[in-house]
């Protein structure tokens, strides 16, 4: 199966959703921000606080996450459209069930986080979810395409020390792309 990237451009989304435990989402857009030539650091790099090992991929691979299930066109790629800062941006397009990417973070019982990522989606039919300490906050499926866009999770609790975080893909016919995942105590 051949796959190519589709880029979309002057696409404006903004829209706000409630997930669940009354934990907020907020879904915005910004401009890309241009790689430069050679390896840059993420703006994920730069975060105080950010408990997310390689959290822009800018290791080139996927140092720092553990992969499972359908791992079909899934990588780690340089440059646009792939990158949303730094140099490198993860690409995620299994044909035939979800994919994952997973760390466990080093969080405290009792404490909250809030999770930030950029996500970008070229074509349907797919999936993207996100999995926060073993409880799902967000299963969306045929997405439009869109541009790198903020997804922002506010007051997500950790039930125990160590707190696992899932990103779950599927795309049929193109990629979603994720970068600068950031998560610290709220």
């Amino acid at each position: 199966m051949k796959k190519s990237a589709i880029g979309v451009s002057g696409v404006v989304l903004v829209f706000s959703l409630v997930a669940f435990a009354g934990n907020q989402q907020v879904i915005k857009v910004a401009p890309r921000v241009s790689v430069v030539s050679g390896v840059s650091p993420s703006a994920c790099d730069g975060v105080d606080g950010n408990l997310v090992a390689n959290c822009g991929f800018e290791t080139g691979d996927f140092t720092g996450w553990t992969q499972s299930g359908d791992l079909s066109f899934t990588s780690v790629e340089i440059g646009s459209p792939v990158a949303h800062t730094g140099s490198y941006g993860g690409r995620f397009g299994p044909v035939n069930d979800l994919g994952f990417i997973t760390q466990v973070l080093a969080t405290a019982a009792g404490g909250t986080y809030n999770l930030t990522f950029w996500l970008r989606n070229a074509n349907s039919p797919n999936e993207f979810v996100v999995i926060w300490d073993g409880t799902v906050i967000f299963d969306q499926t045929t997405k439009p395409d869109f541009d790198y866009m903020l997804v922002e999770f506010d007051g997500l609790p950790a039930s125990m020390d160590g707190t696992q975080l899932d990103f779950g893909f599927y795309n049929l016919p193109d990629y979603f792309y994720i970068d600068d995942i950031v998560v610290v105590p709220n």
